[in-house]
Order: structure tokens, then C-alpha cells, then sequence
């Protein structure tokens, strides 16, 4: 997780722990989300958007991805696109630690 998001978020959580396991949890969500680790080919992002290629889109579940703060997702064939506005950026970076693991 980026410094700038934990300590910009930690200003809402009094144990800095549970703020850790939340942003966890969420990315947990996200790759649930999105079909699984196996089903994730590339990870990209934009100003406000999370870009993903994926091996099968049937196993993405638009309303888990929702649930993780999504305001909407666009699928395109194996071409996903994930709105979450600019907080994207440190939602990428913790989905591709989690993805490398």
C-alpha cells in the first residue's frame, strides 16, 4: 500500500491494523471480483479507471466489483474496465502485490 493512501485514510481509522486489513479485504474483493488470480492476464490503469484483461469474462461478477467502491464496470469481450475514480491508482498497486505473491 502506497504512504500517501495510508496515511490520507488512516485519518478514519484509530488502528492503523484494521486499516491495513480492510485495503486487504478489498483487494481480496476485487480479485474475487474479477474471476480469481488465474483468471487475471494484465492489470493497467488510467486517471480514474482499473484496465484488465481477462483469461474468461463469465466468471466476472460485475456486483462483487461494485461492493469494492466500483461506481461501474464496462466489459468488452476479454477487456474489462473497473471505475473507481483516483483513488485507482494505489487500488492497482495493492491488486499487483497481491497478484505477484
Amino acid at each position: 500500500m502506497s504512504f500517501n493512501l495510508f496515511r490520507k485514510m488512516s485519518c478514519f481509522f484509530k488502528d492503523k491494523k484494521e486499516l491495513k486489513k480492510r485495503v486487504d479485504e478489498r483487494t481480496l474483493m476485487i480479485t474475487e471480483g474479477l474471476g480469481g488470480k488465474d483468471n487475471i492476464n494484465d492489470v493497467m490503469c488510467c486517471c480514474t479507471r482499473l484496465r484488465l484483461n481477462v483469461m474468461n469474462p463469465e466468471k466476472v461478477k460485475e456486483d462483487i466489483l461494485k461492493k469494492t467502491g466500483a461506481a461501474g464496470v464496462i466489459m468488452k469481450d476479454n477487456y474489462i474496465q473497473v471505475i473507481y475514480g483516483p483513488k485507482v491508482v494505489s487500488i492497482k498497486q495493492a491488486l499487483e502485490g497481491y497478484l505477484d505473491n
